[in-house]
């Protein structure tokens, strides 16, 4: 009875020596290699610290050459020039030859050429636009992106001047339009000055001096400008003038300072007043805040925002880990199987998830030392924030070595050599350069082939790092299940691939 209580404990116990086996046997053989060891430690670091030595996180600056049209009122001195660019745009000369400067951009001794139009003025007088003319040779998209997007910007720039100098040069419809308005103020306060006076004959007169004074502020040529400023309705002036002829009926059938006579007037000196302060107004805003009446501030609001070195490090970080572990299980149960191992696996007392267990329990170790050094080292070193819990880092690496891990027993089980799970991890890594979130967004990607990062530890391991180092929050759970599920079935299937393997061997 006692014997059939232990059996179980001893099974288990069985079990725990034969995966220690394993893994102590993984252990030993990194050990005996420290070169390898240090190349492991040091080599993503050293990558890192090259990355973070070497990129300046900077606009492109691109060598500009300006051609002129052939009309000499433009100046030849590139000084003239200089303020209209960006810092994107540096201006290395101006000239009229088109073909010189075409020659110069094939040469690839400017980055680009900006053309002005010829007869821009006439041509804008015509009702078309002047078109600038752009070139450029760049076969990078990503740097072609950024020239056009500059040079947009620099057109828009060029055009909120040219609409500040005209504006600026053209304020004498909205000074006639200030003036019109004080005239029709100073109309209605007499107005209703003489119907309190019962002076009917006097409020006669300025009622048709008022319906001047509105007609002339109707075809003031700022009017429209103050119109569309106004925005609650389309003719500001339309109730006044109502008011106006009901007063003028009035005073034609011989009734002065009534009670609506008098509610119509206070509210004639409360239009031309409010009419007055608008025009007033606009004849004191500046011309460039006309030409661009709205600015923009963008704030981050993450807690710290990172630099580039910072947001690309734990991505990288993710994605050597992940390179690493791949490699070594693919290798490790390919080494077996060709060195016979499996053969001596298959008549011992040995069940294929207890050599995958010791297996992972050791590279699992190994590359969570390595990965806490990197942290540490990139965190110390670097710069790199750690905002969130340290308990969180951990748990997104200890379910990304996972992951890894069966991934590269998952592609031992299609391996037939060592060539060929050297090659399956190079096109995992391939992969997850493209579609893990390294470099593109994952939203930058058409869904059907998004699908392929969704298969990648280095997708969830960037994500969940990223959140916890550099936002300061927990990871999400989704992401963290991802990372299990992927390592759960990898597991699964590199298990019945290995117990397929030793029992037809």
């Amino acid at each position: 009875m006692l014997r059939a209580i232990g059996e179980p404990f001893v099974a288990v116990a069985k079990g725990i020596v034969r995966t220690s086996s394993f893994f102590f046997k993984e252990i030993w053989a990194a050990v005996r290699q420290p070169k390898l060891v240090l190349s492991v430690l040091l080599g993503p670091f050293l990558i890192l610290a090259a990355f973070g030595v070497g990129y300046r996180g900077q606009t492109p600056q691109l060598d500009t050459v300006l051609v002129l049209p052939p009309d000499q009122r433009l100046p030849d001195d590139p000084a003239a020039y200089r303020d209209m660019f960006s810092s994107v745009f540096v201006l290395k000369g101006v000239t009229r030859d088109r073909a010189q400067a075409e020659n110069e951009l094939d040469r690839r001794q400017v980055d680009v050429v900006v053309i002005v139009p010829d007869q821009a003025e006439q041509t804008v007088l015509s009702g078309s636009h002047a078109q600038f003319d752009v070139l450029f040779r760049e076969i990078d998209p990503l740097q072609a992106a950024w020239v056009r997007y500059f040079a947009t910007v620099a057109v828009q720039e060029l055009n909120r001047r040219v609409l500040a100098d005209l504006l600026g040069n053209t304020r004498e419809p909205l000074d006639r339009a200030a003036q019109s308005a004080t005239a029709v103020r100073t109309q209605a306060d007499g107005l209703a000055s003489d119907i309190q006076r019962n002076d009917g004959l006097s409020a006669a007169g300025r009622v048709i001096a008022m319906r001047q004074a509105l007609q002339a502020a109707r075809t003031a040529p700022g009017y429209s400008v103050l119109s569309a400023m106004g925005g609650k309705q389309a003719d500001p002036l339309a109730p006044a003038e109502a008011d106006l002829a009901a007063i003028e009926g009035d005073l034609a059938r011989g009734q002065v300072n009534t009670p609506d006579q008098v509610v119509r007037a206070q509210r004639l000196q409360t239009t031309s007043r409010e009419m007055e302060q608008q025009t007033q107004a606009a004849t004191r805003v500046p011309p460039d805040v006309l030409a661009a009446p709205f600015s923009v501030q963008a704030s981050n609001t993450v807690p710290a925002e990172p630099t580039a070195i910072a947001f690309f490090a734990p991505a990288v970080v993710a994605l050597l880990l992940q390179h690493i572990a791949v490699s070594l299980a693919s290798l490790s149960m390919v080494r077996d199987r060709l060195l016979g191992a499996t053969e001596v696996y298959r008549v011992a007392p040995v069940t294929p998830f207890e050599i995958i267990l010791g297996k992972t329990l050791s590279y699992g170790l190994l590359l969570g030392v390595v990965g806490v050094a990197l942290f540490f080292l990139v965190n110390r070193l670097l710069g790199v924030p750690m905002l969130g819990q340290p308990v969180w880092a951990a748990a997104s690496l200890a379910l990304l070595l996972f992951s890894s891990l069966g991934l590269g027993f998952f592609i031992a089980g299609l391996a037939e050599t060592e060539t060929q799970a050297v090659q399956l991890a190079m096109l995992v890594l391939l992969a997850s350069i493209f579609f893990g979130g390294f470099f593109l967004a994952l939203d930058t990607l058409w869904e059907p082939i998004r699908a392929i990062s969704y298969v990648l530890p280095v997708t969830f391991g960037s994500i969940d790092l990223r959140d916890v180092m550099l936002r300061g929050a927990a990871p999400d759970p989704l992401m963290l299940g991802a990372l299990g599920l992927i390592g759960a079935v990898c597991y699964a299937v590199a298990s019945f691939e290995l117990s397929r393997r030793m029992a037809t061997q």
